[in-house]
């Protein structure tokens, strides 16, 4: 049986509310949505019982090194709240983590700036946000209505991630890099008892290490939007001035031709391509560029992309002998490592 479900999207503004207690945004949902989705999960303990109001949205973590000696710390109890959530101030130790949300039209911004108020060099590494994207799994009909496939480019400038409903109609969620860079991504609160394959766990998005003179501060911010599939996704992308990196494909059998893209009008003026390290050629094509690179080498091979005044992005390919190879070394393995010989 296949239920086709149709909604109309109209105005697809960006709905938040803070925790009072936190600072950290506690639900987000979407203007005319008529599921009234909550795109992130409860933080309250309801949802789950071991995710408590330390995860929600905003909140963070870092390991403080100074004088060879290393911290791991956290912000989760505000300094100062103000202007109903869209002001948030913490302070651990010698850092100051300022939070600010502001309406861009339908979207929602957020700035972190992260300030060094002490006396002393600061280096914080091992930097993470944490964004609870609703993505877990407790039935069909919820999961189709109320939950969301998170997926995550963690791209240098260019991140994002774009949260599409599991049931597949819009509106969906969007997040892109505005100011800063995203290096990875880190999954806590999953294990076998704590639902295992059944929830994706909490989310956190990973910034890159911050060298901090006394006095000194960086400053970190995303758009987050609503959209109406991939296509919307994209475009809304580069309207808000990211970029988008494609190939032809992402496997590829020695030999063959790699066509290595980059959209994103002015964002992308001067860009370089560099395989592992070796620097290709683009070539200009209307408002993208692109190279074409043989792909000589096995294993993985990465593309790092800078453009724009300062800015990076980088695509990962892999390059195997042959498909007919690749099955023949899988069935091997099998044969040899994966059967059941006892007859007990």
């Amino acid at each position: 049986l296949l239920t086709v479900i149709c909604i109309s999207v109209k105005a697809q503004k960006v709905n938040f509310t803070v925790n009072s207690k936190t600072g950290a945004i506690q639900s987000m949902n979407i203007d005319n949505d008529k599921q009234n989705m909550n795109w992130l999960i409860a933080t309250d303990g309801s949802q789950y019982p071991w995710i408590k109001e330390n995860y929600g949205w905003g909140l963070g973590y870092f390991t403080e090194v100074r004088r060879n000696q290393k911290n791991k710390l956290f912000w989760n109890l505000p300094a100062s709240i103000k202007q109903d959530g869209r002001e948030v101030t913490y302070r651990v130790g010698d850092i100051c983590i300022l939070v600010e949300r502001s309406m861009r039209g339908e979207d929602l911004i957020e700035e972190y700036t992260f300030q060094n108020d002490g006396t002393e060099e600061i280096l914080l590494s091992d930097i993470g946000i944490y964004t609870p994207f609703n993505d877990n799994y407790p039935g069909a009909q919820t999961c189709i209505n109320m939950r969301a496939n998170a997926h995550i480019w963690e791209g240098d400038n260019a991140a994002y991630v774009n949260a599409i409903r599991m049931g597949g109609y819009a509106p969906h969620l969007g997040l892109v890099l505005r100011e800063g860079e995203i290096k990875s991504y880190e999954i806590s609160e999953r294990d076998r008892n704590k639902g295992n394959s059944h929830t994706r766990g909490i989310i956190s998005l990973n910034l890159p290490d911050m060298k901090l003179m006394p006095g000194d501060e960086q400053v970190f911010s995303w758009y987050i939007f609503s959209h109406k599939g991939e296509d919307d996704f994209r475009q809304k992308l580069l309207e808000r001035e990211s970029v988008w990196v494609s190939c032809n494909k992402y496997v590829f059998e020695k030999g063959e031709t790699a066509l290595v893209k980059i959209s994103g009008g002015q964002m992308v003026k001067g860009c370089m391509l560099k395989k592992n390290d070796v620097t290709i050629p683009m070539k200009k094509q209307g408002t993208a560029w692109y190279a074409e690179v043989v792909m000589d080498q096995l294993g993985e091979v990465r593309f790092d992309i800078l453009y724009g005044t300062g800015k990076k992005t980088h695509a990962n390919c892999l390059v195997i002998s042959s498909v007919d190879d690749l099955i023949k070394k899988r069935v091997e393995f099998i044969v040899a490592n994966q059967q059941m010989k006892s007859s007990n």
